[in-house]
């Protein structure tokens, strides 16, 4: 585990600008760190460990997407493969999902049924993975409903290339961020999967909760790694890491404690001391020398921290 870690942290500035290695690395992460939830009910989960011991946010969130949104959507409907007319795709241990549920409000994901397929017309905004995933769990709504109604597992490779645009954020770099336009696309009906419309939008308020709660374990962690980088040249004022240090300790109680309760099905307490959250980096930024003057691996790496005024706004 340590040596992986290790290589996360050292190949960061370079995976920033060149993600040619990055589904072998991620075959590594998943190989090290099984994206099964019931594994991670205690701290220290896997997803803080590569912000807090490898400075990688992005590929943080990544982990967090595979084990406490898809796999947990998919299990509870018993799916271990996408089936999509003739063709199957297993859902492997480093299996790449991508969730398509953030939309455009003027265009959202609509499907109908036209000469015995389904056809899907509608923007999602933001997806995590982007062409590297294997295989979308896209959220859409059929003509006239004004609420998502419907989940269709797709495999990427039968959607048009043309489909997705690339982000080219100037956080999280070290994994890919698309959208995706989809114009009467043609699926198999066997790509909807079977849920109904009050259990699917349960499912995903509760997941997404649960990835907000992992998000921001993380998220203090890579607030950390940057306040002991930076004490340890000397660049901001020792101690203040202890302080980060306190607060991460009361996150993972709270996210333990959501966690427990997600996994046994109950109503997941929203308890997330997001105004701490927001002074601890504002603390930290207001402690750093101009960013431009930070090494460069430090540099990039605060980049990311900006990520949790975007979610929050």
């Amino acid at each position: 585990m340590v040596s992986l870690l290790q290589e996360i942290e050292h190949t960061y500035v370079t995976r920033c600008d060149n993600r040619s290695e990055f589904k072998s690395l991620w075959e590594n992460v998943a190989s090290m760190f099984p994206p099964d939830i019931s594994k991670y009910a205690d701290a220290p989960r896997p997803s803080l460990l590569l912000a807090l011991e490898a400075g990688d946010l992005g590929l943080s969130i990544m982990w967090i997407v595979q084990t406490a949104v898809i796999r947990p959507i998919l299990c509870d409907l018993g799916i271990h493969e996408i089936v999509t007319g003739n063709s199957t795709t297993a859902v492997s241990e480093s299996s790449i999902g991508a969730l398509a549920h953030s939309e455009d409000k003027n265009f959202p994901a609509t499907i109908c049924e036209k000469a015995g397929r389904i056809s899907i017309s509608g923007k999602k905004k933001y997806i995590t993975g982007g062409t590297y995933a294997d295989f979308l769990l896209v959220t859409a709504r059929k003509e006239g409903e004004d609420a998502v109604s419907t989940l269709l597992a797709i495999p990427q490779k039968t959607l048009s290339p043309e489909s997705f645009q690339k982000i080219n954020l100037p956080m999280l770099r070290t994994i890919e961020h698309a959208s995706l336009d989809l114009h009467h696309a043609l699926v198999p009906q066997s790509s909807i999967l079977p849920i109904a419309p009050s259990h699917l939008r349960q499912l995903l308020k509760r997941w997404s909760i649960i990835e907000r709660g992992f998000i921001a374990e993380a998220y203090i962690g890579l607030c950390m790694y940057i306040a002991v980088k930076l004490e340890n040249i000397h660049l901001i004022p020792h101690g203040l890491h202890i302080e980060i240090k306190s607060l991460l300790e009361r996150i993972n109680e709270n996210v333990t404690e959501m966690l427990n309760a997600a996994l046994s099905g109950l109503r997941v307490p929203e308890i997330l001391p997001f105004n701490e959250i927001i002074m601890s980096y504002v603390e930290l930024k207001d402690s750093i020398p101009p960013v431009e003057s930070l090494p460069l691996e430090i540099a990039l790496r605060f980049a990311d921290l900006v990520l949790f005024e975007k979610i929050l706004s």
